[in-house]
């Protein structure tokens, strides 16, 4: 009887919004201000469980990595010469704005096997 007081108690508080602001520590590093904000990628890709329960679950890395191995994909295509267009019909984009993601990892790898390679600059 002690557990459903209990129980009555915490669910009474969530419907008042006590978790409002609720941010646990994440277990990979990442930031909501690029993925949900500059990708603008919707929140309930990510946090499957939303629509179900009271709070966002915490994705799984296999959630991350549907995207992230798109990127290393698109980067790859990318670095070998192909053109954004083609990139963007081979990934099932729909608008060229989310395949230029891969142009800044390909121009960062460029960057650094530059720095790599020529020291001096």
């Amino acid at each position: 009887v002690s557990a459903l007081g209990f129980k009555a108690v915490i669910n009474g508080l969530f419907s008042v919004g006590v978790q409002q602001g609720y941010a646990p520590k994440q277990p990979i590093a990442f930031s909501h201000k690029i993925h949900a904000g500059q990708y603008e990628i919707d929140c309930k890709y990510c946090h499957t469980g939303v629509m179900k329960g009271k709070s966002a679950t915490i994705p799984s890395v296999n959630i991350c990595m549907n995207c992230h191995n798109q990127i290393r994909q698109g980067t790859i295509i990318l670095n070998h010469g192909a053109d954004l267009r083609v990139v963007q019909m081979l990934l099932g984009h729909s608008n060229v704005s989310t395949t230029q993601i891969y142009t800044h990892v390909a121009q960062a790898r460029l960057k650094s096997l530059h720095a790599e390679h020529h020291p001096r600059g």
